[in-house]
């Protein structure tokens, strides 16, 4: 009888056999005197169960924490998030898009949704100098508990590599997207900005106290919805309309709100997507709005409707009637929860007056 893997080794190195190519054999020899130097071949055996535990061992690095080892459909092993079977991950990390010398957007999908049984808690991506980076650092951002999702990453360094991972956080633990890395590009300082030049896709509004960093508007308005094709709401907040599809599910308005400071535009109009979908036609239509190459396109907030619709230089005079207090004709993200009035019940003037508010997209640099 003989123990493969035990014994003193006369020559070869056991560890580095690799038990899953080919077919492996023993052969027995024997040396009846004795010496250890005149043996002669007795028989040979093929091993019809290889240890594939060592197999496995030798074949594949070892998994992380809450990882399975799974197979995919052409038989190979690998290790795997939640036990995802597409590209061995439970969620995927979003290509980095839109990259500046500070800000880049990415974001998560999942291959499936909640396979494990468990709610999420949080999900969102995070990003390092370092590779494989985790929620437990402060560069991260927590998007939504459902569903895909988009992120922005702020704060970054000019010409700097970072990695950046999506991430879900359930009761069972956290699992990460696979890792991606990107360059950020070199600081503008260097470049001069200006209120009203086109730059970016569209004609810049806004600049900020760097002077490198700002918001744009689109060069023309995207869709000017006439009131039989949608439902109107009017917000209390001073003349804000929000135009819904027809027969759309709005029972979530009582409890949603969004911001209306500065620089909240592109967060609202993520959330808004997120809860009301292709039903609120004004961010469904700036987040669909591919003008001129960009994709980050979003609704204002209402500070940043305000600043575009003062913006009256030439040659984007826009705005033929700033409104109430300010509050301009456009469509803005800034929604208060539960203070909005069904297109029904608004007199008839006011819907000749307001009934064609217009939707224009902006972006940041």
């Amino acid at each position: 009888s003989v123990v493969v893997g035990q014994g003193t080794v006369l020559s070869g190195t056991f560890s580095s056999i690799n038990w899953g190519a080919s077919a492996k054999f023993v052969q027995q020899d024997l040396d009846t005197s004795g010496t250890g130097t005149q043996f002669f071949t007795v028989g040979t055996q093929q091993l019809m169960s290889v240890p594939y535990a060592l197999h496995a061992y030798n074949g594949l690095p070892k998994g992380q924490p809450n990882q399975v080892l799974i197979t995919d459909n052409t038989g190979t092993a690998q290790w795997s998030n939640l036990g995802n079977t597409s590209n061995f991950y439970g969620i995927s990390t979003y290509s980095v898009y839109n990259i500046t010398d500070s800000i880049a957007y990415t974001g998560g999908k999942y291959n499936f949704y909640n396979a494990s049984g468990q709610a999420v808690i949080a999900q969102g991506v995070c990003w390092s100098t370092s590779k494989t980076p985790t929620v437990a650092l402060s560069t991260k951002t927590v998007d939504s508990t459902t569903g895909d999702f988009s992120s922005k990453l702020t704060g970054l360094s000019p010409n700097t590599t970072y990695y950046v991972r999506a991430y879900c956080t359930t009761s069972a633990g956290t699992t990460y997207g696979q890792e991606i890395s990107f360059l950020t590009k070199s600081a503008a300082s260097s470049t001069t900005f200006r209120i009203g030049q086109y730059y970016g896709g569209g004609y810049i509004f806004y600049i900020d106290n760097t002077g490198s960093h700002g918001l744009i508007m689109d060069t023309a308005d995207i869709y000017n919805p006439t009131v039989d094709q949608v439902n109107m709401y009017i917000w209390s907040t001073g003349l804000q309309y929000l135009y819904f599809k027809t027969n759309a599910d709005l029972s979530k308005l009582n409890s949603f709100s969004t911001s209306g400071s500065l620089g909240t535009g592109a967060a609202n109009t993520d959330s808004i997507i997120l809860a009301f979908g292709s039903d609120c036609l004004a961010a469904h239509l700036c987040k669909m709005n591919t003008a001129r190459g960009y994709t980050d396109w979003y609704l204002p907030s209402l500070e940043e409707a305000k600043l575009m619709c003062k913006r009256s230089y030439p040659p984007f005079n826009i705005v033929s009637n700033v409104g109430v207090a300010d509050i301009p004709e456009y469509h803005h993200s800034t929604i208060a929860s539960g203070s909005y009035l069904p297109y029904n019940t608004v007199s008839a003037t006011t819907k000749t007056t307001w009934g064609y508010s217009r939707i224009r997209a902006i972006r940041s640099f």
